[in-house]
Protein backbone atom coordinates (compact mmCIF):
# COMPACT_ATOMS: atom_id res chain seq x y z
CA UNK A 1 0.00 0.00 0.00
CA UNK A 2 1.84 3.41 -1.28
CA UNK A 3 0.60 6.88 -0.02
CA UNK A 4 -2.12 8.85 -1.30
CA UNK A 5 -0.91 12.35 -0.83
CA UNK A 6 -3.69 13.56 -3.07
CA UNK A 7 -6.62 12.78 -1.35
CA UNK A 8 -5.32 12.60 1.75
CA UNK A 9 -2.80 15.50 2.19
CA UNK A 10 -5.71 18.33 2.97
CA UNK A 11 -6.55 19.99 6.79
CA UNK A 12 -9.67 19.24 7.70
CA UNK A 13 -12.19 22.62 8.96
CA UNK A 14 -15.49 21.71 10.87
CA UNK A 15 -17.71 24.52 11.92
CA UNK A 16 -20.87 24.27 13.99
CA UNK A 17 -24.28 25.48 12.54
CA UNK A 18 -26.69 26.75 15.83
CA UNK A 19 -29.60 26.39 12.73
CA UNK A 20 -29.55 22.40 12.22
CA UNK A 21 -26.60 21.62 15.31
CA UNK A 22 -24.65 20.01 12.81
CA UNK A 23 -21.24 19.99 11.85
CA UNK A 24 -20.00 21.51 8.58
CA UNK A 25 -16.88 19.67 7.47
CA UNK A 26 -15.12 21.59 4.84
CA UNK A 27 -11.03 20.26 3.18
CA UNK A 28 -8.25 22.54 2.08
CA UNK A 29 -5.04 21.84 0.62
CA UNK A 30 -2.21 21.34 2.49
CA UNK A 31 0.96 23.46 1.89
CA UNK A 32 3.67 20.95 2.64
CA UNK A 33 6.33 23.13 0.92
CA UNK A 34 8.73 23.66 3.65
CA UNK A 35 8.65 20.17 5.04
CA UNK A 36 8.07 17.68 2.41
CA UNK A 37 5.78 14.24 3.24
CA UNK A 38 7.19 11.13 4.50
CA UNK A 39 6.07 8.01 5.37
CA UNK A 40 5.39 7.04 9.02
CA UNK A 41 7.02 4.08 10.37
CA UNK A 42 5.62 3.36 13.41
CA UNK A 43 7.32 -0.14 13.88
CA UNK A 44 10.80 1.07 14.41
CA UNK A 45 11.68 2.68 18.04
CA UNK A 46 12.48 6.14 18.74
CA UNK A 47 15.90 7.15 18.76
CA UNK A 48 15.79 9.18 22.21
Amino acid sequence: MGRDDERFMKITIVNYDPKTEEPIVTYRDFDHSLIKPRARNYAVAKKE
